[in-house]
């Protein structure tokens, strides 16, 4: 099995931090630079040159430890994907240093706030750390809310990129996605763009947004569903799934012959007994674009984006909840989700904490876990956690 990495010599990932500073690495799910960069230099950055000269002589370097991981347990990679989307696009993975493949993280601006998240990527959540006596896994210099003028990318060379994807907070609550793809229109290189965007399906994009769109090559909306109906709203709080559910149809019926849409569910212990109806609301209400393509559905893990994240992680199921868990996937109709569940969960570490964090956020948002995820409940408190 190769160990090549098209974003070693092609990738970018951005993470504002402040009104001039951002981190950088060449993916989301690479170890992000410690120093903070004002002007980002593709070709000679410091950290991007240290991680080009370590992949150069090292199979699988410690900072891409999140494919190697996923790729152990048999699930598709972030690389992987990569490796796929160059294919298709049919782009040349050379020995030169060009920018091909973009990832930008927009304001974490955010009208959600998740139960698996944190303040890192939602701007509602801090209060609520705060109460809950969570420490914010922030550095004191990163000032998020005041990154809205930030323009690090300015002097990037978009003469090569073809992917270009953004990622929040909720981009579509931010001007950063549309003054990037402003910079893609004015130099000319937006008509070779593949946009993508990961966005929680509560904002219908603005006019401005979808001329842009119009201009690239094509436009990819991964909607992160999690769950429907009541569910939905106890998971992705204050989220209001009818509303949602409006928008995201609004955006499959643009109209443009560019758009491609999947769903992204983030898999935890608060949705695992939930995804069936996931599948079949997909297969009933969204099953193709408004082109006719099959709308896609692809899972991840949650991981540690936030304290909920990492307590709701499904490798702390005790023995009796993870037997209940491999009988539940194998009465999915998604056998490849299936399969991906069975794999990740094989080698759990019980930890009843989760109980005690939905306890503590009932408390806070007036919700109740017992109720709202009642399979949940059922299969867990039954099993004399």
């Amino acid at each position: 099995m190769t160990t090549t990495c098209p974003l070693y010599t092609k990738g970018l990932y951005i993470e504002k931090l402040n009104a001039s500073e951002a981190q950088v690495s060449m993916c989301c799910f690479q170890t992000s630079s410690r120093a903070a960069y004002t002007n980002i230099n593709f070709d000679n950055n410091p950290y991007l040159e240290s991680l080009r000269n370590k992949s150069s002589t090292q199979d699988k370097i410690k900072e891409c430890e999140g494919c190697w991981q996923n790729e152990s347990i048999g699930n598709q990679s972030y690389r992987q994907g990569q490796i796929a989307a160059f294919d298709q696009l049919g782009i040349a993975v050379d020995g030169s240093t060009d920018l091909v493949s973009m990832t930008y993280n927009c304001q974490n601006t955010c009208n959600l706030k998740c139960i698996t998240c944190g303040p890192r990527f939602s701007s509602l959540w801090a209060p609520e750390y705060k109460k809950l006596n969570l420490k914010i896994a922030l550095p004191k210099t990163i000032k998020k809310s005041y990154s809205l003028n930030n323009r690090c990318y300015e002097d990037l060379d978009f003469a090569k990129l073809r992917l270009l994807h953004f990622q929040g907070g909720e981009p579509f609550l931010t001007n950063d996605h549309e003054n990037l793809l402003e910079k893609a229109a004015q130099d000319g290189s937006i008509q070779n763009l593949t946009v993508s965007y990961n966005t929680n399906g509560t904002i219908f994009p603005s006019e401005r947004t979808i001329e842009l769109w119009r201009q690239c090559h094509m436009v990819k909306i991964f909607f992160s569903i999690d769950a429907i109906g009541k569910q939905f709203e106890y998971i992705r709080f204050p989220g209001v799934w009818s509303q949602v559910e409006e928008t995201m149809l609004r955006i499959r019926n643009i109209g443009l012959h560019n758009i491609w849409i999947e769903l992204g569910v983030t898999v935890s212990l608060a949705n695992v007994f939930y995804l069936q109806d996931i599948i079949d609301w997909k297969n009933q209400i969204m099953p193709v674009t408004n082109l006719g393509d099959a709308v896609g559905m692809y899972i991840n893990f949650t991981g540690p984006v936030g304290h909920g994240g990492v307590v709701l992680d499904l490798v702390n199921a005790n023995t009796v909840l993870q037997q209940r868990i491999l009988s539940y996937t194998a009465t999915l109709t998604d056998h490849n989700m299936a399969n991906s569940i069975r794999r990740y969960i094989k080698n759990c570490q019980p930890n009843n904490d989760w109980i005690e964090y939905l306890d503590n956020l009932d408390v806070l948002r007036n919700t109740n876990w017992r109720t709202s995820l009642s399979q949940l409940s059922d299969k867990s408190l039954a099993s004399n956690l």
